[in-house]
């Protein structure tokens, strides 16, 4: 991260502080990235009708253990996930 700092080109010059923020993960805006973060692959599964989940024998509980988190930082965003990820059941994409 120093060497991203360091580059000439780099617009943010406080690059490093904000990584560790995001890092630990005690501001609002830092455990939101961590949840949006954690959606990301999450959504690609989605799209994907869970080519990585059925390659990879995935079962619900796993996916859900992954996403827990979110139920105590965005309970909203947590609701839809569980109904994305019963559809995903549903369809055989995920195993139950």
């Amino acid at each position: 991260m120093e060497r991203i700092a360091a580059h000439p080109g780099n617009p943010i010059g406080n690059i490093v502080e904000l990584w560790e923020e995001q890092e630990i993960g005690v501001t609002k805006e830092a455990k939101l990235l961590k949840v949006i973060d954690r959606l990301l692959p999450f959504l690609h599964n989605m799209t994907s009708e869970g080519q990585a989940w059925r390659d990879n024998g995935i079962h619900k509980a796993q996916v859900l253990n992954m996403h827990q988190f979110i139920e105590k930082e965005s309970p909203e965003i947590f609701s839809w996930f569980v109904i994305q990820l019963e559809y995903a059941v549903e369809q055989g994409w995920l195993k139950a």
